[in-house]
């Protein structure tokens, strides 16, 4: 089922010096919590997963770094597995960590390259 909704909570922009040649990016996203949540608007069960996410970009040697932390709201199919699924073994069925992920990586890229734009940093996804 879909991702259907996400929010980005902060951002935290650091340059430290100026890009040189051969600098790398390197971008990680990561998964911090998942819990179920009540969302009556949805209909009958009215719950979604609620993933907290951060994704990181850094500018190597020591140039910059970027920090996003958001909220996906994942809406599950048939059995409800995922947060029980994550408070077991911290990981998510492979189908909803593929959905989630590429939502992380479209979304934060995307707001990356638009922020890079105002800061001047090379462009996140280089």
């Amino acid at each position: 089922m879909p991702v259907i909704g996400m929010q980005i909570t902060k951002i935290e922009a650091i340059r430290k010096n100026n890009p040189t040649a051969g600098f790398k990016v390197e971008s990680v996203p990561a998964i911090v919590s998942v819990e179920e949540k009540d969302l009556p608007a949805l209909g009958n069960n009215g719950k979604a997963l609620a993933i907290n996410f951060t994704f990181s970009v850094d500018y190597r040697p020591d140039i910059a770094s970027i920090r996003v932390a958001g909220e996906i709201l994942y809406l599950e199919e048939g059995e409800r597995v995922g947060a029980k699924t994550w408070a077991k073994s911290k990981s998510l069925p492979q189908d909803v960590m593929i959905e989630v992920y590429n939502t992380i990586f479209r979304k934060c890229l995307l707001k990356g390259v638009h922020d890079q734009f105002r800061s001047n940093e090379p462009n996140p996804h280089c």
